[in-house]
């Protein structure tokens, strides 16, 4: 019987805000529950416009030189939803992270299951407060 296993996900975003904001980088990580690694991917993602913003550099790091040649949205999405498959999304303020996801999936017409999956979701930081 397999174990349950576990996307735990990180995004790097330009600002805080899904509406105006974009992601500029996606990790994701899936384990088991007994800890074992099972998948590890992670992709800069393509600013649609060349002069896009990239938000505070001195926060996540991330230059416009570095998604020069980066996977489009779209693409991304795809990958993402594949590699996510039927486990729980986890992350540290899964709210913010699911909501960026969840809003780019509507936009770009990714994989229908994407915006269900993310609602079935583990967040960490409520997890630490309590």
């Amino acid at each position: 019987m397999a174990l349950p296993r576990f996307a735990v996900v990180d995004l790097e975003t330009s600002g805080l805000d899904a509406r105006r904001h974009r992601m500029l980088q996606v990790a994701m990580v899936t384990v088991d529950e007994s800890g074992t690694v099972h998948d590890q991917w992670e992709t800069f993602v393509k600013l649609k416009w060349p002069l896009g913003r990239v938000g505070p550099t001195d926060i996540h790091g991330i230059t416009r030189s570095m998604l020069r040649g980066a996977p489009g949205l779209r693409d991304v999405l795809d990958e993402f939803s594949e590699r996510l498959g039927d486990s729980l999304f986890v992350a540290h303020n899964a709210r913010f992270d699911g909501e960026f996801l969840a809003r780019a999936a509507r936009h770009r017409g990714s994989p229908p299951h994407l915006a269900s999956a993310l609602e079935r979701r583990l967040c960490t930081l409520r997890m630490s407060r309590r």
